[in-house]
């Protein structure tokens, strides 16, 4: 929680302080404890709290991000957030593997946020004859020797509720407003085709235009983590005045 907070993974703590003593554990005399973490970091980050989230800033939607900490499990993400920097030297690296955490961020959110782009009939039709097509196939006498494959076809199919790009360009024309950035559909496109061709094993190369996507895109996921946990729109819009995913 706290990585999200600062955006950065080389935190640290110095303590932990209590609202008020623990009553079921009466040899606590002061209202403090230590904190013993091993580190895998070389050093700490010197983000200034301005720039961060702060606890009195979240309010009452901290139990809400926790919530969503606590919730997350492979396969139903409720907390994607593999992007984080590793510290303030790489804060504005983009690579390969950073654009592929920032998709799968938002593939996420846009499930969590249940983004729905309407789909024109005759789509809807198509996909119906391409699960029959694989049905028929399935109870036919010439069907897969792996009986998944078709679970994975058909589980395909029933996401097939819009593309990403459109899903994507939909959430942040609704987000815009709170974020003050920019960008394109054309530029998500391309965002979305370099993940697409990555994760394909073919190669394309990183440039400029896609690292300014990315680091919208960071802002957009931020935007609807926050949305989600019950944060006002002015308070959020506020936060990123403060630049908290610099």
């Amino acid at each position: 929680m706290c990585q999200f907070m600062t955006f950065r993974c080389n935190i640290r703590f110095e303590a932990i302080a209590f609202k008020d003593h623990v009553e079921n554990f009466p040899q606590m005399i002061d209202s403090v404890a230590e904190c013993y973490v091993c580190y895998e970091h070389a050093y700490d980050t010197d983000k200034r709290m301005h720039s961060c989230l702060t606890f009195n800033t979240l309010g009452e939607s901290v139990t809400n991000l926790l919530d969503s900490i606590v919730n997350n499990k492979p396969k139903r993400p409720h907390f994607n957030i593999g992007f984080i920097p590793e510290d303030d030297e790489t804060v504005n690296y983009i690579t390969s593997m950073k654009i592929r955490e920032i998709c799968s961020a938002l593939e996420s959110e846009m499930e969590l946020s249940k983004i729905q782009v309407q789909q024109e009939e005759t789509f809807d039709q198509l996909v119906s004859k391409l699960k029959s097509i694989v049905i028929e196939d399935r109870d036919g006498e010439h069907s897969l020797t792996d009986s998944k494959a078709y679970d994975y076809i058909l589980g395909t199919l029933n996401h097939l509720s819009g593309a990403l790009s459109d899903k994507i360009e939909k959430c942040f024309f609704e987000h815009q407003p709170l974020m003050g950035e920019w960008i394109s559909r054309k530029q998500i496109d391309e965002f979305v085709k370099y993940r697409n061709t990555i994760t394909h094993g073919s190669f394309m190369p990183l440039d400029n235009s896609l690292a300014e996507t990315a680091f919208v895109l960071i802002e957009l996921v931020y935007c609807c983590i926050l949305k989600r946990i019950g944060m006002a729109d002015n308070v959020i819009k506020e936060l990123f005045k403060w630049h908290i995913t610099s």
